[in-house]
């Protein structure tokens, strides 16, 4: 029985839990039903879902193709179309898509476009499929009958799926014929606007042409004047029409370069300048203006600003010359104030305020907007229109805001106007502008009864520390003056001859200045006298007694350190003039100096002797001083990489000695020469080893040149560079002897041959400073700049001058030296020159030994001989032009 019952309890132990097993497989697969179920449904509602977006997306894509303007044509990877868009089907005129269902391209085009077409797209199809990429063409197609020619951009792409396979292809026509239209329209009005600009710049140039012919001929008539001996006030008469005609000048300049003006793009060319010539300059020409209008024309200039700064003098003059004629041209009656004032900003550097006020016409307050911009001109009174206001002061302001300024404008309509120019500037000589020397203890009288004329002169004295005491009227003058209290009295030109007797009276312990009118015409001759308006400088320069008096040069003193006979050294200069300059100037020096005219003959010369210092002038044909100073760096040997390089240059410019020292060169030196430079050099670059003791160098004088008189040249300026007289005939000699070949170079200028122009005339101006001839020297200055510019014009116009002038000059130096020579004939006589001598100078000829052949000729030339004289003149000529092979020949055959 127990074991029935153990049995029964097993079995249904067994039973419960495959009841529970049942139980959880019914659950579970009710819940496998359940998610069944579930997931039919999601999948269900997916289907719907996808159904639906895909109806969606092809009823977007219908509408698309049915909307589209642009023409899209889909094909199957065989290339037969199964979508197309309804544009297409207008243009070809195709009623129905089942017409064109399953064609390719070739059949779709082939109704409507060319062969030529076609082959693009054949070619267009090939590329996109092999290439796997877009590829895309310009062209103009007329699709259907209707004869209308439209601009499409035409694109093939591929269609990829899966991993690169190529599905099919859309061929698109967007419709670009607007957009092409308005391209060829702004493309047309570029080019009518590049041939507007290109009509603007013709007539520019052509009118510039003609107002520079007249110009130069004004220009150069001052000039003729300025040589001649004239007056005081017809000097500076003179001077004011060339200053004048130099700004008018340059204002064309600006106008023909339009591109700058219109973009604002001015190049600012810094360089150390004084401020006093600056303001010199100004007020000469702006007194020109208003010589002749009842205007008083009063400036202050701070005595405090630095002497001398760094910044572009020529654009700060042209701002302010635009400025000031401005207010002469619109003023005309009343006063022009120009006031130069600022202050500094930290020590190098300072801030400059130009202000010019007038009593002119104004600016009405809705004109001011319109003063800056380029090319506008103001309505001044009831719709008249007046010069002056247009491209001036954009200009202007465009100059000041490149320096890092600006210019700020006042005005009342009726009253006047106030322009000030604000522009930073660097320090490059921080000493005061203007100083009187122990001004406490002097004090000025002055008797002027403009009110505006006298405050200006009070306010320069008083920033000076200067005392001033203004006198009303006569009697209170003489009363004041009678006090003993003054040491200066300024006295009116107006009022001169009513006190003139105090002028003169003898033993008197005051100093009287005249002030006359702008005109500068003085109101006595015995009295001195400055024009108005006066500043603080000029008041300066009368109160401390004016510029020292150089002294006499009847004894030149040259202080050359050292000699050295046992140094070498090279001179290389296209111009022999400048060779006999150079080489006169170093002869103190007793070295061994030898002399080429080319950068070449430098070369073959380096290669045979070893120089102790090389001078190479800069601007030489063929091969200029760079290239030769990079040649002579080149060449094999340690010393051709060590040896001192000298530069002499006529282009005394800011930059230059950078410019130098980057090219090879050690040192470089200013024509013309001083000897006081000349020595530093020396001193510098000698070897010490190769120096001995000198005293200096007293030479006295002969009587040759005294009371000589060549117009265009200060004969009596040799004395302050040269040794003796005797180097300074030498050299003229040598001018005349040369300077005619390189005339002829110059005759015949043409447009091709100006950069030769530049370079030769630059050559004339050097010779010229070289024995101060200085007009001919400025003359080609002027033209060696012009020619560095291009302006061929300015170069024909003046160049038949500057020859006729050195023909001139030529002419009277040769005079000269004819009675030089005359007076100096009386030599001894021998029968025939010393073979000795000539054997010499045979020797020194074949080692190019210039000093000894020169020494050997000189002796030789201190004799008349019986027989074989030509030979001597000969060699003088063949020496002068470096001709030392001819030299050797022809004493080698002589025997």
């Amino acid at each position: 029985m127990t074991q029935d019952i153990e049995g029964l309890t097993k079995e249904n132990k067994k039973l419960r839990i495959e009841n529970k097993r049942l139980v959880r497989e019914l659950y579970h697969e009710r819940n496998a039903n359940e998610r069944n179920r579930i997931n039919f449904e999601a999948r269900d509602n997916l289907s719907k879902v996808i159904s639906a977006e895909k109806c969606r997306l092809e009823k977007y894509m219908n509408l698309l193709l049915a909307n589209s303007p642009d023409i899209i044509l889909f094909f199957d990877s065989q290339g037969h179309l199964v979508l197309s868009s309804n544009s297409y089907l207008q243009s070809a005129e195709v009623s129905a898509f089942g017409m064109i269902n399953g064609k390719s391209y070739r059949e779709l085009l082939a109704p409507i476009v060319d062969e030529e077409f076609l082959s693009l797209i054949d070619n267009m199809f090939v590329i996109a499929i092999e290439e796997k990429r877009s590829v895309e063409i310009d062209y103009d197609i007329d699709f259907g009958s209707r004869k209308n020619v439209r601009h499409y951009l035409i694109q093939v792409i591929p269609m990829f799926e899966g991993a690169g396979t190529i599905e099919g292809s859309m061929l698109l026509f967007y419709d670009t014929t607007e957009i092409t239209r308005a391209k060829r329209e702004a493309e047309r009005a570029r080019e009518l606007a590049e041939r507007y600009a290109r009509v603007k710049s013709d007539f520019l140039s052509r009118m510039s042409h003609e107002i520079r012919t007249p110009l130069n001929a004004i220009m150069g008539m001052a000039e003729l004047l300025l040589r001649k001996d004239l007056p005081q006030s017809a000097r500076e008469d003179a001077m004011g029409i060339k200053q004048a005609g130099s700004s008018l000048l340059t204002i064309i300049n600006d106008i023909l370069d339009f591109s700058k003006i219109e973009s604002g793009n001015l190049e600012i060319v810094p360089s150390e300048y004084a401020l006093s010539s600056l303001v010199n300059d100004v007020i000469s020409i702006v007194r020109l203006w208003i010589v002749e209008k009842p205007i008083q024309f009063v400036v202050y200039v701070d005595s405090s600003l630095p002497r001398k700064l760094v910044g572009d003098e020529f654009r700060i003059r042209q701002v302010l010359l635009n400025l000031l004629i401005n207010a002469a041209k619109y003023t005309k009656s009343g006063h022009i104030s120009f006031s130069v004032d600022g202050g500094m900003e930290g020590t190098d550097s300072s801030v400059l305020r130009f202000a010019v006020s007038d009593t002119g016409i104004g600016i009405s307050e809705e004109n001011m907007e319109k003063l800056f911009i380029d090319f506008t001109k103001i309505d001044t009174y009831k719709g008249r229109m007046l010069e002056g206001v247009g491209l001036g002061l954009s200009l202007a302001q465009n100059i000041c805001r490149l320096m890092g300024g600006r210019i700020e404008a006042d005005s009342v309509y009726g009253v006047g106007s106030t322009f000030t120019a604000i522009i930073p500037q660097d320090v490059a000589d921080g000493a005061p502008f203007a100083v009187v020397s122990n001004a406490p203890e002097k004090s000025v009288l002055l008797y002027e009864q403009l009110r505006i004329c006298a405050d200006s002169i009070v306010r320069s004295l008083d920033n000076l520390g200067v005392l001033c005491t203004v006198a009303e009227g006569e009697e209170e003058f003489r009363a004041k003056l009678e006090t003993g209290v003054y040491r200066f009295a300024f006295v009116s030109s107006r009022f001169y001859k009513k006190i003139k007797d105090l002028a003169r009276r003898p033993a008197s312990d005051v100093n009287f200045f005249i002030l006359t009118e702008p005109d500068g015409t003085p109101a006595a001759d015995d009295v001195p006298s400055i024009a108005m308006p006066t500043y603080s400088a000029a008041i300066a320069d009368m109160m401390n007694g004016g510029a020292s008096r150089e002294g006499s040069c009847e004894r030149c003193v040259v202080n050359i350190g050292f000699t050295a006979p046992t140094a070498r050294i090279l001179i290389v200069d296209d111009i022999p003039t400048n060779l006999k300059v150079v080489s006169g100037l170093l002869s103190p020096y007793k070295m061994k100096i030898d002399c080429c005219c080319s950068g070449s003959d430098a070369l073959e010369l380096m290669r045979k002797h070893r120089y102790d210092l090389v001078l190479i002038d800069h601007m030489m044909p063929d091969m200029d001083g760079i290239e030769t100073a990079a040649a002579i760096r080149l060449l094999p040997g340690e010393h051709s990489s060590d040896i001192p390089l000298i530069a002499f240059t006529a282009n005394a410019m800011t930059g230059m000695r950078e410019m130098f020292l980057e090219n090879g060169f050690n040192d470089y030196l200013t024509k013309p020469i001083e000897p006081a430079r000349l020595s530093e050099v020396m001193a510098s670059w000698i070897p010490r080893e190769k120096r001995r003791q000198a005293e200096d160098v007293g030479v006295s004088r002969s009587n040759l040149l005294n009371g000589r008189y060549v117009e265009g040249i200060d004969i009596s300026a040799y004395k302050k560079r040269f040794y003796d007289e005797e180097s300074y005939i030498e050299i003229i000699n040598a001018y005349c002897v040369h300077i005619p070949a390189l005339l002829d170079k110059l005759k015949n200028v043409t447009l091709k041959t100006l950069r030769d122009y530049a370079v030769n005339v630059h050559g004339l101006k050097g010779a010229s400073y070289g024995i101060f001839a200085m007009t001919i020297a400025r003359e080609a200055e002027i033209l060696e700049h012009a020619a560095k510019c291009g302006d061929f014009e300015m170069v024909s116009a003046n160049n038949a001058s500057l020859v006729k002038n050195t023909e001139k000059l030529l002419a009277d130096l040769n005079e000269l030296l004819a009675d030089i020579r005359e007076r100096d004939a009386e030599k001894p006589v021998k029968r025939s020159p010393d073979e000795g001598l000539l054997k010499k100078m045979l020797g020194a000829s074949r080692k190019f030994l210039a000093d000894e052949m020169e020494d050997a000729l000189t002796e030789l030339e201190r004799y008349e001989y019986e027989r074989d004289a030509d030979l001597i003149v000969w060699l003088r000529g063949q020496l002068d032009n470096l001709e030392y092979e001819a030299i050797a020949n022809r004493l080698e055959s002589v025997g």
